[in-house]
């Protein structure tokens, strides 16, 4: 399934996820980091099976209010001017966005993920990195103006904490308080990973079935309005209190000429444009007019 938001956007109003200036701060913004979602991604390659049940902490939990507060307090951060790029926690949670970030950037990042904020006690630095929990985002500011994108967080209830900064070296640094737990170009991280080419082959029942039996040319939809309804039956009218309206206006109330449905009237649709005879739209629970 694909899916997509298409629209208009003023250039001026964008802002890109690459990190740049040496320096600068890394802030996460939104939620505390939990251990949800751990090898999210990958658990959503995979064939779901009973066995997938253990494997439920791997899913995300979201939270809706928490997730609009966090896109208004993004579109202030945006059109403050207080931030040179931004971007989403998605698969692989920190260390997706910030490798990301930063190779985009050409540049590398230092992280101090005892910094991050956490909701659950405990949490190790492989489960810190790799949390894909919901409603966070990752921004570069630069540090004369941390403590505006911190004031602008607050008024959407929300917290900016400072864990990192952007390096000249290249290099992807996380550590833990003074412990480096890891270093590695950055760059490999994005343009060198492994890249698979399943083999694609159709099926050889399917390709005989295809040939065997041809599709069925597509049938035309009815249109929307002024299409024919089938006829109900008496009964059936009457034990939905319902009248039913022929196209010459003759129908309920002794017959008295009608010409329009009210319903139909505000589509634009008269009953006498909605075919030559017969019962059409039969069932008009409005008054006729």
């Amino acid at each position: 399934m694909n899916a997509m938001c298409v629209g208009l956007l003023k250039e001026r109003d964008l802002i890109k996820a690459a990190a740049h200036g040496i320096g600068n701060v890394l802030l996460v913004v939104g939620s505390r980091t939990g251990r949800d979602g751990i090898h999210g991604a990958s658990f959503a390659s995979e064939e779901l099976t009973h066995e997938s049940e253990r494997r439920r902490p791997q899913v995300q939990v979201g939270d809706p209010f928490t997730e609009k507060l966090l896109l208004e307090a993004s579109l202030a951060l945006i059109a403050s001017g207080h931030i040179v790029a931004i971007q989403d926690m998605g698969a692989a949670g920190l260390t997706s966005s910030s490798a990301e970030m930063a190779a985009k950037g050409g540049v590398g990042v230092e992280i101090d993920l005892s910094l991050v904020p956490t909701r659950e006690p405990g949490m190790t630095p492989y489960e810190i990195l790799l949390s894909e929990s919901q409603e966070r985002m990752l921004v570069v500011a630069r540090p004369e103006r941390v403590a505006q994108v911190q004031a602008i967080a607050e008024q959407w209830d929300l917290t900016a904490t400072p864990i990192g900064r952007v390096t000249d070296d290249g290099m992807y640094r996380a550590t833990w308080k003074d412990k480096v737990v890891v270093e590695i170009p950055g760059q490999r991280l994005i343009d060198d990973c492994p890249v698979y080419t399943p083999e694609a082959r159709e099926d050889e029942a399917i390709a005989r079935l295809r040939t065997e039996v041809p599709l069925p040319a597509p049938r035309s939809p009815l249109p929307l309005r002024c299409s024919p309804a089938p006829r109900p039956s008496p009964d059936r009218v009457q034990a939905l209190g319902l009248r039913a309206v022929r196209l010459d206006g003759s129908g309920g109330h002794g017959d008295r000429p009608r010409g329009r449905c009210r319903r139909n009237s505000r589509a634009g649709c008269s009953i006498r444009d909605c075919g030559d005879g017969g019962l059409q739209q039969p069932l008009c629970p409005a008054r006729p007019v």
